[in-house]
């Protein structure tokens, strides 16, 4: 996808700590510019935690225009989302923290 924005920009990008936790990088890197309504869509998301702030990068901003670093996320996201949605049209018991462990 060609990254083009609508409006204005602000910084973002997504970080994993040395602990695993993923979170809205601070300072991000200049190449990390999104649009003002996501920036404040992911911030409000992420400021709920990680999982939050991943549920909906993978689940709302689907079409939003990302740089490569919360694209990547997105796709991370979107595809353990399809993943965890696939095992309970299974029937299957759905623990998250067991999938996400076996998503590695």
């Amino acid at each position: 996808m060609i990254y083009a924005p609508a409006g204005p920009l602000g910084p973002a990008s997504l970080a994993l700590s040395p602990q695993g936790h993923v979170h809205l990088e601070d300072p991000p890197a200049p190449e990390s510019l999104v649009e003002v309504g996501v920036l404040a869509r992911l911030r409000e998301a992420f400021a709920r935690g990680p999982a939050a702030g991943l549920l909906h990068l993978g689940g709302v901003e689907l079409d939003a225009s990302l740089p490569p670093t919360l694209g990547c996320w997105r796709d991370f996201a979107r595809r353990f989302l399809s993943r965890l949605a696939g095992l309970a049209a299974a029937g299957e018991a759905v623990d998250p923290e067991a999938t996400a462990a076996a998503e590695g």
